[in-house]
């Protein structure tokens, strides 16, 4: 497995912007259709946020995430953000998230950050048991009860997990 830049195999972006939207989207954030998640990928740069990583497999697709400058209007102090994180279900179990998000850390270090944060409405213990620091909850601007997660960059990964 690989993990490589979307902005780099755009030929990903309608499947990475089908999982995004039917995953976070669709039925959850009124006003935010398809086309808005394809053009947001079709606008990702290589070296500056947003950006977003695909992991490939034997030259297919199986998952993705993005480093964007914020995920989250009621918290706009906080950033850099990971954010859309999604593994096809056929592959889960099998340490992809872990491999992107790895990236995605050693993406937010090189760029000089030193906290990464995330949301999540359904994954907190997934998070909690990798590492990450819960650091407030809040209902966002859809009204959707999310809770928000802190990684220090530089410190220890569990390596159980």
């Amino acid at each position: 497995m690989e993990i490589v830049n979307l902005y780099d195999n755009q030929h990903c972006i309608p499947t990475v912007a089908g999982w995004i939207y039917t995953e976070f989207i669709e039925n959850l954030r009124p006003g935010i259709s398809f086309e808005d998640v394809t053009a947001a990928l079709r606008g990702r740069q290589q070296r500056t946020m947003p950006l977003t990583y695909i992991a490939r497999l034997n030259g297919q697709c199986i998952g993705a995430v993005s480093l964007v400058a914020n995920d989250l209007k009621a918290r706009q102090d906080l950033t850099p953000w990971l954010a859309s994180l999604y593994v096809r279900p056929d592959v889960r179990g099998q340490g992809v998230a872990r491999r992107l998000i790895d990236h995605v850390i050693e993406v937010a270090a090189a760029l000089g950050f030193q906290t990464l944060y995330l949301r999540t409405e359904t994954a907190g213990t997934y998070y909690k048991r990798l590492g990450w620091r819960k650091i407030d909850a809040v209902n966002d601007e859809f009204n959707l009860f999310t809770e928000i997660f802190a990684w220090e960059i530089g410190s220890p990964r569990d390596a159980e997990l």
